[in-house]
Order: C-alpha cells, then sequence, then structure tokens
C-alpha cells in the first residue's frame, strides 16, 4: 500500500509485475459503494479485502474502514466504516483489527485511545494510554501465557 499515493498494488512475487492498481488517480478498480481510503494503511488483508485505519488528511476526518474487493470484476465496496470519535484527522499512524468474534480493535493513534467497537460502532471497552502520548499498532493475543 503506498500510503501517500493512496492506492494499493497487487504485485506478481515471482515476476515483480504490477497486477492491478486499487485506489488513487489512476485505479483499476471501480468503487461500487462508499469514497475510496485517503492516507491509509492497515495491517489486516485477506484474499477478497482488506481493514485499514484511514488518516483521512484530504477528507477532513479519521476513520478506520473496511473494504471488499472482486478482483476478476475489478470492483470494490466500502462495506464498514466508523469515523473518528470527535471527527479530527490524526495525520500519523494509528490501527485495526477484526477479533475473533467480529468485534474491531481500534487505536485512534496520537489520540492514545484503544477501543472495541462492534458492528454498529458501539464502545464495548475503551482505555486510553494518558501521558504515554501515541498508540499506534495493535495486536490480539487470545490468552497470554501463564
Amino acid at each position: 500500500m503506498s500510503r501517500y499515493m493512496d492506492m494499493l498494488y497487487k504485485v506478481d512475487r515471482a515476476t515483480g509485475t504490477l497486477e492491478w492498481q486499487m485506489g488513487g488517480r489512476d485505479t483499476d478498480f471501480t468503487l461500487t459503494s462508499g469514497d475510496w481510503f485517503n492516507h491509509g494503511h492497515f495491517s489486516e488483508v485477506w484474499e477478497d479485502g482488506f481493514m485499514l485505519f484511514d488518516n483521512g488528511d484530504h477528507r477532513g476526518y479519521s476513520r478506520v474502514a473496511e473494504y471488499h474487493w472482486n478482483e476478476s470484476e475489478r470492483t470494490a465496496e466500502l462495506v464498514w466504516s466508523l469515523d473518528h470519535p470527535d471527527g479530527r484527522v490524526l495525520p500519523v499512524l494509528g490501527d485495526v483489527i477484526r477479533l475473533p468474534g467480529g468485534n474491531r480493535l481500534i487505536a485512534w493513534s496520537a489520540d492514545a485511545i484503544l477501543q472495541e467497537v462492534t458492528d454498529d460502532g458501539t464502545v464495548v471497552w475503551e482505555a486510553q494510554a494518558g501521558g504515554f502520548g501515541v498508540v499506534s499498532r495493535v495486536t490480539f493475543v487470545p490468552e497470554l501465557p501463564q
């Protein structure tokens, strides 16, 4: 993913050939619902989709978002998103992953807030890092070793 170019690329590992580009000025995909990410980055991707933290520099607010794509039809859709709680732009870092039960774990980076939210955006729990400054990446550990 090219954060500042607002593009996701698929590259053939064997040949280094660019197979397609999603998002950005010369996208190979048609977006069928929602809007494209801008200045986003992700840590979770699967065969036909991905979840990302969308810094939203050009939109005017940050959000977390999930996109699905159909590679053969070259279509993509925004299937879920949640805007920053205060409608602000967080220009750096941030993260989101899906938890085993379906909820999402979000790191609202520069606000130093960690949240678990449901599909409808209900906050299950929230932790604030206080004087630590930034919460940048999240990882789910099902059980800590005893």
